[in-house]
This record gives C-alpha cells, sequence and structure tokens, in this order.
C-alpha cells in the first residue's frame, strides 16, 4: 500500500509530497525479513528517491545538515541494496545499476559538500565496497582517486592511478578499433564507450589529476612527464583516426592546457635539478614553451601562469618576464600566496625593498592567518597568546608562515638586523598555532588503510549522529578477497607497487620558493624539496613509521590460511615486504606519502629555518655566540640539516677551527651532494690549506651543476682563475686572465639580481 501511494503521487505530479511518500515506504521497509525482501523494488524506488532529492538540491548553495544526512543514508542504503541483488560479475558481465550508483554516490558527496575527514572516509568505504560488485572497472578507481587525493593518502592514489592507466590502455585497443571501423562506415554519433569503457573525456581529465599528484604530491617528475605523454598521444592518437570528431567528441581547451601546464611544470623541475647544462637548456625550453601554450589554451588557469612565472625566475632569470607572469597570477586568484611570495622574492631582486614589503603585506591581509598574525603581541615566554580570531587550514597557514618569514627578512634588510631579531618572539608564535595540530597529532590519520580498520563499526541506519558512524562493518572477507586479488593484485597491482623500494625516503611536495634553486638527485629517486631540512624531515619520518600495510583494506586477512596466492608480488628484483604464505600477513616496507607526513615534515623544516633565520640575523649583528646557540638548536630539531651543518661550519671557521668546519661541510655534501653553499664553503678551506687544483675542480663541478646561478661560487671561481694565472706564462696567462674576469663579471650581473 505505501508502494502504491508513492507510486500514484508521482503519477499526478505531486512534488511536495513524492519524496516524503516514496521515503516512508523505504524507511518502513528497512526493517523487513528477511533483508533481501523485495531488494530489487526497493533499490529502483531508492534510486528514485534520491533522483528527486538531487532536483531539490540542484537550486540550493549550501545544503542542510539533514538534507546532506539524508543524502548520505540513502546511498548507504542502496550500497545494501545493490549487495543483496548482485553477485560479484563475470568476466563478461557489466551491472549497469551498480555503475550508476557509482557515479551517483561521487555526484552526490560533492553536491552536499561533504568534505570533511569522516565523510570523505564513508565515500572511499563506499567506493571499496563497489570494487566486490564490479570486474577490473576503470569508474570506480577513478573515483576512488579523487576521493583518496581529497583524504590526503597520496600512496594509496598513485597506486589506483597506476591500475586505472593499466585498465583504460587495454579498454582504448578496442576503442581504437570501434572507431576505425565506425569512421569508414560514416556512422557519425556511433557508442564505442558502452558499459564500463571509460571516455577520452574521462581518461583525460583523470590524467590531468594524476599528473599534478605525481609533480605536486609525490614530487615523481619522471612517472609525470610519462602519464601526460600518455594523455597528449591519446589526443593525438584520436583526432588522427577521427578528424571530423564523427565518433568521438572534439578535446576541450580547459583539458588540453591542463595536460600542457604539467608537461610544462615537469620539464621545470627536471631544467632546475639537472646538472648538465645542456641538458637544462633543453628542458627550460621545452618547460616555456608548453606553460605558454598552457596560458594560450586557457588565459585563466593560475597554475599555468605562476609556473610560467617561476620557471622565467628560477630558469632564465629573466625577472621582468617574471614579474609579468606572476602578476597575472595574483590577478586570477588573490587568496593564493605563492604567487604574491614570488612577486615580492623578485622585487628584492631589483633591491626594492620597499615595494617588496608592500606585497607582502598586501599578500598577508589576503590570508584568512592574518587577523591570528596581527594580534600576536607581546607575547612572554611561558604563555600562549589568547586570540580571538578565527585560524585557518594547515595548508593555507604553511604558505603565510613562509610569506611571514620573508616579510621578516625583507624587513631586516631595510631597518636593520635588529628588526628582525625583534620579530622572531612573533614568528615562533605564529609557528605553534599553524603547525599545533600537526606536531601535536599521534598517529597518521591520512593513511586510508589505517582509518577504514580503526572507525567504528556503528550502521549509519540506526543512529542520528552522522559522524559518529564511519564505518557499517568490517569488509566481507571472501568477496573481497575474490575481487580485489581477481582485478587489482595480479601484475597490475604489483607493478605499481614495486616502484618504490624500502630504501627510498618518502616524497615531498614541490616548494620552489624556498631557498635559490631546487637541489639535484638522481633520476630515479623522488625529488628532494629546496626545503633545507628536507632530507632529515623525510628520514625522520621513514623511521617513525617505516611499514605500510598491504593497499586496499579487503586484501588483509585475519588468519595465515585464508592468504590468497594472488594477493603477492611475482618475482622481481626490487621485491619489497614479500611474506611467506605460511608465515605472517604480507606488508609493504615503503614510505607512506599522506598529507599529515609532509605537514610534518614541514613542521620540523619550518623550526629549523626559523632556528637559522635568527642565528643569521646574530651572525649579521658579530654577535657569534648567539648565533651557535641558535645553529645548536636547528640541529636539535634537524639533526640532518645540509643548511644548519653548513652554517655551523662557517662558524667554526671564522673561529679558526678548520678542521671542524671541514667535518660539517663534508657531512652537509654527504646529505645534499649539490649543497651550494657547503661546496663554496668547502673550496675557501681547500683554498686556504694550499689545495688550489681541489678547489678549482670543486668550484668548476659547483657553477655546471646546481651553482650556475649563484654569485659567490663565480666568483670564487674567478679568483682562484687569476691566481693560477699569475703562475703561468703568457700566452696561457692572458688567456687565463680573460676568463677570470668573465667569471668575476657573471658573479657581479647575478648579484645585481639575486633575491
Amino acid at each position: 500500500a505505501l508502494y502504491r501511494r508513492a507510486t500514484t503521487s508521482l503519477t499526478l505530479n505531486d512534488k511536495a509530497t513524492n519524496i516524503r511518500k516514496l521515503g516512508s515506504y523505504i524507511s518502513t521497509m528497512d526493517s523487513v525479513t528477511p533483508p533481501a525482501f523485495r531488494a530489487f523494488r526497493r533499490l529502483r524506488a531508492n534510486r528514485l528517491h534520491m533522483q528527486l532529492i538531487r532536483q531539490n538540491l540542484d537550486g540550493e548553495a549550501a545544503p542542510s545538515a539533514e538534507m546532506k544526512r539524508t543524502v548520505m543514508l540513502g546511498h548507504r542504503r542502496q550500497l545494501r541494496l545493490l549487495k543483496a541483488t548482485y553477485a560479484f560479475p563475470r568476466a563478461d558481465e557489466v551491472h549497469e545499476e551498480v555503475l550508476f550508483e557509482v557515479d551517483s554516490v561521487a555526484r552526490d558527496w560533492g553536491l552536499v559538500q561533504a568534505f570533511a575527514r569522516a565523510d570523505c572516509l564513508q565515500l572511499l568505504e563506499i567506493l571499496y565496497e563497489f570494487v566486490c560488485l564490479t570486474f577490473n572497472s576503470p569508474r570506480v578507481l577513478r573515483h576512488l582517486i579523487h576521493a583518496l587525493i581529497r583524504f590526503g593518502d597520496y600512496h594509496e592514489a598513485a597506486l589506483a592511478l597506476g591500475t586505472y592507466r593499466e585498465l583504460v590502455e587495454r579498454q582504448l585497443e578496442g576503442v581504437k578499433k570501434a572507431v576505425d571501423a565506425a569512421v569508414r562506415e560514416g556512422t557519425e554519433g556511433a557508442n564505442v564507450f558502452a558499459g564500463d569503457i571509460e571516455s577520452i573525456s574521462h581518461v583525460l581529465r583523470t590524467a590531468a589529476v594524476g599528473a599534478r599528484l605525481l609533480l605536486v604530491h609525490l614530487e615523481n617528475v619522471h612517472e609525470c612527464l610519462a602519464l601526460v605523454h600518455f594523455a597528449d598521444n591519446l589526443i593525438s592518437d584520436i583526432e588522427k583516426r577521427d578528424p571530423e570528431c564523427l565518433v568521438i567528441p572534439a578535446v576541450s581547451q580547459a583539458v588540453r592546457a591542463q595536460i600542457a601546464l604539467w608537461k610544462g611544470a615537469a620539464h621545470s623541475h627536471l631544467a632546475q635539478k639537472s646538472r648538465d647544462p645542456g641538458n637544462r637548456a633543453d628542458h627550460h625550453s621545452a618547460a616555456l614553451q608548453h606553460l605558454r601554450e598552457a596560458t594560450m589554451l586557457s588565459p585563466r588557469l593560475y597554475d599555468a601562469h605562476y609556473y610560467l612565472a617561476l620557471e622565467h625566475a628560477l630558469g632564465a632569470l629573466d625577472i621582468s618576464a617574471a614579474t609579468t607572469a606572476a602578476k597575472q597570477a595574483a590577478a586570477l586568484d588573490s587568496q593564493r600566496l605563492e604567487a604574491w611570495h614570488l612577486l615580492a622574492l623578485l622585487s628584492t631582486a631589483r633591491k626594492d625593498y620597499d615595494k617588496a614589503l608592500q606585497i607582502c603585506e598586501v599578500a598577508m591581509r589576503q590570508s584568512d592567518w592574518w587577523d591570528v598574525y596581527n594580534e600576536i603581541k607581546d607575547i612572554a615566554d611561558s604563555q600562549r597568546p589568547q586570540i580571538t580570531a578565527r585560524m585557518g587550514s594547515v595548508e593555507t597557514g604553511i604558505d603565510f608562515f613562509k610569506l611571514a618569514m620573508t616579510h621578516t627578512a625583507i624587513e631586516g634588510r631595510r631597518r636593520g638586523f635588529d628588526a628582525s631579531i625583534e620579530a622572531q618572539p612573533r614568528l615562533f608564535a605564529l609557528y605553534g598555532f599553524v603547525y599545533g595540530p600537526v606536531v601535536a597529532a599521534t598517529d597518521d590519520s591520512d593513511d586510508v588503510s589505517t582509518a577504514l580498520e580503526t572507525s567504528s563499526s556503528i550502521d549509519m541506519l540506526a543512529t542520528d549522529e552522522l559522524h559518529a558512524a564511519t564505518r557499517r562493518g568490517p569488509p566481507s572477507q571472501a568477496s573481497g578477497r575474490r575481487s580485489l586479488a581477481r582485478s587489482l593484485a595480479r601484475s597490475v597491482f604489483s607493478r605499481h607497487a614495486r616502484h618504490v623500494s624500502h630504501d627510498e625516503r618518502p616524497p615531498l611536495p614541490f616548494t620552489p620558493l624556498h631557498g635559490n634553486l631546487p637541489l639535484d638527485a638522481a633520476p630515479a629517486a623522488p625529488i628532494v624539496a629546496v626545503d633545507t631540512a628536507s632530507t632529515a624531515s623525510s628520514s625522520h619520518a621513514m623511521q617513525e613509521h617505516p611499514k605500510r600495510q598491504r593497499s586496499m583494506p579487503h586484501l588483509r586477512s585475519s588468519t595465515q590460511d585464508e592468504l590468497p596466492s594472488e594477493a603477492y608480488f611475482g618475482g622481481s628484483d626490487r621485491l619489497v615486504g614479500r611474506a611467506s604464505i605460511h608465515g605472517t600477513s604480507s606488508a609493504y616496507y615503503t614510505p607512506v606519502a599522506t598529507r599529515q607526513r609532509y605537514q610534518r615534515a614541514q613542521a620540523k623544516h619550518a623550526l629549523c629555518s626559523l632556528w637559522l633565520s635568527t642565528a643569521a640575523a646574530f651572525v649579521a649583528l658579530q654577535r657569534l655566540d648567539e648565533a651557535t646557540h641558535a645553529v645548536t638548536e636547528a640541529l636539535a630539531v634537524s639533526p640532518q640539516s645540509p643548511a644548519a651543518l653548513t652554517l655551523r661550519g662557517q662558524l667554526e671557521l671564522a673561529r679558526g677551527q678548520q678542521q671542524a668546519a671541514l667535518s660539517d661541510f663534508h657531512e652537509a655534501i654527504a646529505l645534499e651532494a649539490n649543497n651550494v653553499r657547503a661546496s663554496v664553503a668547502l673550496a675557501q678551506i681547500e683554498h686556504k690549506l694550499g689545495h688550489r687544483d681541489e678547489a678549482l675542480a670543486l668550484l668548476k663541478t659547483v657553477s655546471r651543476a646546481q651553482g650556475w646561478s649563484d654569485p659567490e661560487a663565480w666568483l670564487w671561481l674567478g679568483r682562484l682563475e687569476r691566481e693560477l694565472a699569475l703562475e703561468h706564462a703568457e700566452p696561457a696567462r692572458a688567456q687565463m686572465l680573460r676568463r677570470a674576469l668573465e667569471f668575476i663579471a657573471y658573479a657581479l650581473d647575478l648579484e645585481c639580481s639575486q633575491p
């Protein structure tokens, strides 16, 4: 009777009571026995109910908490009914109802703005359950990638991305054949994406999202470049097969711009870490070409203008062009501080410190952390300042803190280094507010595998508290092993899981605004960010959580006998964490890249940099004892910081302790092979010890690599070349003196444009 009443209301188009009557039928049937009674009718009724709710939500700017709860409960109910109706499909079987719900749940989560951590965790659990109802579905993986990135588990998202690409490449072989056949027959609008086949638009958009994940969050430049090349080749191939777009619609300009953007950003990153001048020039030219293409295809794309400005500044020292591009980026999105920060540094390169201070102040006022920073005054050493302003997010706080440090450094240049010393307590207090929640966290809450295991087993349909119900119950071990072992854990999954070995440091996001240039690294290893304490932070982070459990929680088994053979890797020379079938459960001993781990590394680096900036101010004021204490504090925070070791070595060298300084410089170079400051200081000591040939060789190596834009390296290279020239006869002396003059003149040019 309730069902007939609801269908009659729908027939009469009574929108005022449709949702209420249909919901009454569905909620009443939730408690029937057996639970699968008329499951398919309830499944379609609930789908219609969600569609009516979605129509009402389209006009709302901010959905209410009750509406949000209703939508999330509706999708939980739909998942339960789907599991009661459908089983794991055969290889040639596709459950259209399941695929429709996969798209619906991902769309509705964004429609009701369910972006909190508990909400994202529920979405991930639902998507993992859909893996058990699909067979090698790239659609489920596509939504998993987006959800995992939003949740903050970048490691898991990268694994899903690799599997997604493998599955899509298999599908594209059939799609290309179908396109060729449709074009030959002249069939306009032929459907070549039936069933669970991904459309070209979805593939390209996911490739753009994945490229950003690999470059920004994981610092895997080579994998990023391979992915965008795959997307670019796909666009070219489709256009070649279907030039008139009879079967496949033309790729949008926005998607093309995203592909060009991340291709240019990857080349830019490779140019900055290249040790060979010719290779660096090639990557620089490619980066400028693709980034300019991205700005032309999408003039309002912030990242394209920002990365173009960064490449002009770091790759060519073109201050004018970099300033123009950075201004365009800041005009497009004034809330993001990266472009403002770059503008301030470019102003200091022109020695216009007043304008740089104005830019910093204008930018800081745009941030949601400005009120907090403005209220931090008169801080006692042992008291936490009481503020009333509302704090922003940790992500925006990290950018604000970096800009505040730059603002303090510029003030020191303009007003004297006493002003920098006076501003340090304010920066330390700001550090506590920005990084306090990160430092206080005791576990990695962004590890989705751990979060799903530790979440509470409460059924959402039986509680009124939305955020108390993050898990309905433990997943089915049998269905989970069967689906994931067959669809994900075979060669596709294992090949991508083997990319990272247990001895690699966890990668850090791209932070090009600190220091001079990003440091060099081996091509196969994660790129080390320019942060001075990144090496120590990454090493310490790996020691805290060295063990990574098997990706995809359903692959884990509670007993040893239930471990499926498909869940283990095949033979590989980089096999990690493999366990015997008769031994303990398998685990990956790989670093886990998550948002919280990155923020912890940033917290350690920020505190170390704060102490080093204090030490630098003391050095400028010739207060070497206080500077030594500050460097000691920095090393206590990050014992393996190359910048801290270099500064301590310079202080020891000023006191005449050459052996101690030599030891510190060697240790800094051992930790960071392309550390320019340590290499130049080491060359100076070698010169003082009378080893001019060794010093000259070291300076030539540095000037060809990351020191190509460092004025001090070129200055010392010119001085040593001049000293050696005086010991030679003509015409070799004249030739060496000309080279020395060129080196010193180039050093002077660099000094005039040094930020």
